[in-house]
């Protein structure tokens, strides 16, 4: 009878576990809708890219800086990427 009573209790705290991280949402406010429209840039100008750099060993993996410097793993000079679009800075 206790060893019954002891997994009761087991199987309804990892119920209840179980089910509390399910029910995690992913709540975002949004913002109420304007009647004003967005702006948009029709010059044609775009801004200038930012230098990036990186090691040219890698030792860092794929880690880029904004400025030229040395490595701070292998003291090596970085390198400026001549091709970063669609990286995240």
């Amino acid at each position: 009878m206790k060893n019954q009573i002891i997994s009761f209790c087991f199987i309804l705290v990892m119920t209840i576990v179980l089910a509390s991280c399910g029910n995690k949402s992913n709540t975002t406010e949004t913002q109420p809708a304007t009647t004003e429209q967005a702006t948009v840039d029709t010059t044609g100008a775009s801004k200038p890219m930012a230098a990036v750099y990186q090691c040219p060993m890698k030792c860092e993996g794929e880690k880029t800086y904004d400025q030229a410097g040395k490595c701070p793993k292998c003291g090596m000079d970085l390198k400026e990427l001549e091709n970063h679009e669609g990286h995240d800075h």
